[in-house]
């Protein structure tokens, strides 16, 4: 019997990570690439069609109509939004610290695409993106004189506000901490979690999920270990079960290979190569 679950792994994250046009960083372990694979896949939003809905505090300046009708289109229709995202998304590595915190993207508001990308502009919209759904929280400005946009809790109290039950979960009935927005910045660059508490006293803990002490995204992070753990189990059962498994599989020179299929991330299959036959554990 021939099996390597977590070469497997490998081989998979480096498919992926050419899908999305990056290469598997032979410099750096299994662990950092797979990091790397769930950063990028949170950063960029699958493509699938999902329904647009605007907060009730929403609002569009006249300059960006255009722009936001572009968007809702692509979104609606289930199109790539890469063109509209930061031009950071170019590289495989770089954390998105709003994103990694709160959960929130932004999107640029260009009404045309030139080279591969919409129209910088200044404002910008940040939306919570969901399996089915973009919530349209808000449109606000952002860059040189607008440092605090990234830590402007508005936002999450407009979440709040109109969809508490998607960060329901995140909810404390811990006192909150009052910050000001520099010292929730200067936090957030020490990748020091801080809660958040709105307007009624709610206090809430990262949506996003946090960030490491190392600056990853702690939702990544235990992405990594839900599958380390898939792999662990799978392996020791296929050792527990050989016997079993060989009676019951057969094949034309008799050797057994397994490999474990992917295209189901939470709900992984043991396959054995020669014979096709699926073995379900889970």
């Amino acid at each position: 019997m021939k099996y390597d679950f977590k070469n497997d792994w490998k081989a998979h994250v480096s498919d992926e990570l050419l899908l999305q046009g990056f290469k598997y960083d032979d410099s750096k372990d299994l662990a950092d690439n797979s990091i790397i694979l769930f950063n990028i896949n949170r950063r960029l939003p699958m493509q699938t069609p999902r329904k647009v809905i605007f907060s009730s505090e929403f609002y569009c300046p006249d300059e960006n109509i255009r722009g936001l009708d572009y968007l809702v289109k692509k979104i609606e229709a289930g199109d790539c939004l890469t063109p509209n995202l930061s031009k950071t998304i170019s590289r495989a590595d770089y954390n998105d610290a709003a994103l990694d915190d709160w959960g929130i993207h932004h999107f640029h508001l260009g009404g045309k695409q030139i080279n591969g990308v919409v129209e910088r502009t200044k404002n910008v919209v940040f939306v919570f993106i969901l399996a089915d759904r973009a919530l349209f929280i808000q449109i606000l400005a952002h860059g040189k004189g607008y440092p605090d946009v990234w830590v402007n809790t508005s936002l999450l109290e407009i979440i709040h506000n109109n969809w508490p039950d998607t960060i329901s979960h995140m909810k404390t009935t811990l006192s909150g901490t009052k910050l000001s927005a520099l010292e929730r910045t200067n936090l957030r660059r020490c990748n020091t979690n801080v809660d958040i508490e709105v307007s009624d006293g709610t206090v809430y803990f990262s949506p996003g999920g946090g960030r490491m002490t190392n600056g990853d995204s702690m939702t990544d992070f235990m992405s990594l270990q839900l599958i380390y753990r898939d792999l662990e189990f799978l392996e020791a059962i296929v050792a527990q079960t050989a016997d079993q498994i060989k009676k019951k599989i057969t094949t034309p020179n008799g050797d057994l290979h397994f490999r474990v299929d992917f295209s189901d991330i939470k709900k992984l299959r043991v396959i054995e190569v020669n014979s096709k036959t699926v073995l379900n554990f889970q």
